[in-house]
């Protein structure tokens, strides 16, 4: 499998705004904890335990990532790439972030 510069962008893109959404963009955070707290509560109800842990996904850069990598371009490694991305970019922005 040959990545183009263009399916770079796209997954640079992907992980970028999976950081984003996940941790840094502070307006949605109350939107995204009151859906996740939602989705897990009206799950846990039905006894779907399974289906209550993709909740998890909406939390966690790597997996937002993955995900819509997945989902957009069907490219396996290329989401796997996205996200390890992502990862790369949490660990650096926390890490700029403690030595201030």
């Amino acid at each position: 499998m040959i990545l183009t510069y263009l399916d770079l962008q796209i997954l640079m893109s992907i992980s970028l705004i999976s950081v984003f959404l996940t941790g840094y963009y502070q307006p949605i955070n109350p939107a995204r904890d009151w859906f996740t707290e939602k989705w897990i509560e009206f799950f846990v109800r039905k006894q779907m335990y399974k289906t209550a842990e993709i909740s998890i996904v909406w939390n966690c850069a790597k997996c937002l990532a993955f995900v819509s990598a997945l989902v957009i371009t069907w490219n396996l490694p290329g989401a796997i790439l996205s996200s390890i991305i992502a990862l790369i970019i949490k660990y650096i922005i926390s890490y700029v972030s403690k030595n201030q």
